[in-house]
């Protein structure tokens, strides 16, 4: 997860975009024993995921036969806080390549039980995300559209319930 950022107070967010290839953009709501809500999206070229301020999270290539390019947007102050992730060997699920090629998942055993849900990337308009347009390009646009990363506190609300 993501260490208090100095300037605002927070765990910031952080913008995955996927520009090549395909990613699993797994997460887990908390990295203590109870590792809480755990998620692996599914995401292709031109896809978004958002992971919420607090959450644990790692990318994996879902293809490792071909090449995985994508953007991480998050805030230049941001840190990483490693102390539970360390001391639990990693986070709740890890991917397996199957011989097939799929990816199966591993529960971690130091972490108390746990569901993993699986699924496909999603949009996210109650972010101010265009569904259509590039980050980079939504940010030449329309700069204000995404300082949410950067400051959190902006949709405060919105994280309490927020689901990537």
């Amino acid at each position: 997860m993501h260490a208090i950022a100095p300037h605002c107070g927070w765990s910031t967010p952080e913008l995955f975009e996927i520009w090549e290839g395909r990613a699993i953009v797994y997460g887990q709501q908390k990295s203590g024993d109870d590792p809480g809500l755990c998620i692996a999206i599914e995401v292709g070229p031109g896809e978004r995921v958002v992971m919420p301020p607090t959450w644990a999270h790692y990318v994996v290539n879902a293809a490792p036969n071909s090449v995985l390019v994508f953007g991480a947007w998050c805030d230049r102050q941001y840190g990483f806080d490693y102390v539970q992730m360390r001391a639990h060997h990693g986070l709740a699920w890890f991917p397996r390549m199957a011989d097939d090629g799929e990816i199966g998942w591993e529960a971690n055993p130091t972490y108390l039980s746990s569901k993993l849900e699986q699924r496909k990337a999603r949009s996210h308009p109650e972010l101010g995300l265009s569904a259509t347009m590039p980050i980079y390009e939504q940010f030449r646009h329309n700069p204000d559209s995404v300082q949410w990363v950067s400051d959190p506190a902006r949709l405060a609300e919105l994280w309490a319930r927020f689901k990537p």
